[in-house]
């Protein structure tokens, strides 16, 4: 070996790269660790708060009004005191289009339901085809509607309008009959209603039918066309006898009739004992 010569160690070609691989790592880890998000504990700034109890504030404020609307819409209905017309009738005799012309825009009528008409400061509710003298299991069910519907309100049905459709005299009146002698306790409330009025050929009809329907001592009797305007109906209502007043003291009140519930509750206890019996 030659004098004067510095020994250089070989370096492994390897160990450099992996050197030069792992210096920017260590560059890249320490901008991680600067970056790194701030404490959940920390206080957010005095301006962050005020904005959202700004926002808070807004949202709050938009609200009120849906609030309010759905808060008015539940006391009316819990004020809703006006007295309740009742539609009576066999099956299409046009209860459900009288129902119609008094609310035009109600495009789904619902049966045993209470409508509310400002105009007449009055409720009236449709029914569905009166027929108890067909299946017995239909009857039951028809009568239960009608006592829900005579129990719930009962101090509010001030009216029943007994629904037909102009035709023979004669089958009119056995129309009108059907009905009426089930609910003869409340004849003081019950008036008459002629649809389809505009099939009569004579002038003489009107006078005619009143005289033959005196027979159920009715309130009054409105006749009613196929092209009677809304309006028009209402007018009419307002000047007939068929509205009756809201009395306080009136009770809708069910005893000695058809619908007396005592009775239905009654049947049920017996129908239940014979079943005991046959199963025995």
């Amino acid at each position: 070996m030659k004098s004067g010569r510095k020994l250089v160690p070989i370096q492994n070609p390897h160990s450099v790269n992996k050197q030069k691989q792992i210096e920017p790592q260590t560059q890249k880890k320490s901008r991680i660790i600067k970056r790194a998000p701030e404490k959940k504990n920390e206080k957010q700034p005095f301006s962050n708060i005020k904005d959202q109890k700004l926002v808070q504030q807004q949202q709050k404020s938009q609200q009120q009004p849906i609030l309010k609307q759905i808060k008015q819409k539940a006391q009316q209905d819990e004020q809703n005191n006006y007295p309740i017309a009742v539609l009576l009738g066999t099956p299409g005799v046009g209860k459900t289009q009288i129902m119609h012309k008094l609310f035009p825009n109600e495009k789904q009528l619902k049966e045993f339901t209470l409508y509310k008409l400002e105009d007449l400061k009055y409720n009236f509710v449709d029914t569905s085809g009166f027929d108890f003298e067909g299946d017995i299991d239909w009857r039951e069910v028809q009568i239960k509607n009608y006592q829900n519907l005579f129990l719930k309100f009962s101090n509010q049905i001030s009216s029943l309008f007994v629904v037909v459709n102009f035709e023979r005299t004669d089958l009119m009146k056995k129309k009108l009959l059907s009905v009426y002698k089930y609910f003869r306790k409340f004849k003081n409330l019950m008036s008459i209603v002629v649809t389809d009025f505009h099939l009569s050929e004579s002038n003489r009809d009107k006078e005619h039918l009143k005289k033959n329907f005196q027979i159920f001592q009715p309130n009054d009797i409105l006749f009613v066309r196929g092209d009677l305007k809304s309006e028009e109906l209402k007018e009419s209502l307002k000047k007939s006898k068929m509205l009756n007043k809201l009395i306080e003291s009136n009770q809708f009140n069910l005893k000695d009739t058809i619908f007396e519930l005592y009775d239905m509750e009654e049947y049920k206890n017996i129908r239940q004992d014979l079943l005991k019996l046959i199963n025995k």
